[in-house]
């Protein structure tokens, strides 16, 4: 699966980006929604407030992995901060490097940048207690029953 979409700038678009995401693997990668749709909200709101641009999201997912790019018209190279415990911001980088698989900044020949990440779904998938990966059985017994968590 490969979706696009561009979003202007504006702060209503934070939210109409991570519905976008969340609607777009709500059904094939219910495992990897959350934390896809957390990053993506942190990179759209670091458009929004340090780029100032309209936005555009970049959606490939495959059985394997989700990549998402975020795309803008700022300039900078973004870089994980050290935020005082106090500080309201600046968390956002520091989630996507948590969450994610892999991520990295592209600057674009056109100008801008792309803020990209992948999530591995092997990653997310859990037993649900500890780290166990063995899937739990329904009360019935029949039928294998996954429950996801972050690691």
């Amino acid at each position: 699966m490969k979706l696009q979409r561009s979003f202007p700038n504006r702060t209503a678009s934070i939210r109409d980006a991570r519905r976008f995401i969340g609607d777009a693997l709500a059904t094939r990668h219910a495992a990897e929604s959350d934390a896809v749709v957390l990053m993506v909200s942190e990179l759209a709101t670091n458009s929004i407030r340090h780029a100032g641009s309209d936005f555009t999201v970049l959606l490939t997912a495959t059985a394997r992995e989700v990549r998402v790019e975020v795309t803008d018209n700022g300039a900078g190279a973004p870089a994980p901060r050290r935020p005082a415990p106090s500080d309201l911001s600046g968390r956002g980088l520091l989630i996507v490097d948590k969450l994610a698989e892999r991520w990295g900044v592209r600057r674009q020949r056109s100008g801008g940048k792309t803020v990209w990440f992948t999530v591995a779904a092997h990653r997310l998938a859990s037993g649900g207690v500890g780290d166990s990966t063995e899937p739990r059985r329904t009360a019935s017994g029949n039928q294998p029953s996954l429950r996801y968590r972050l690691s």
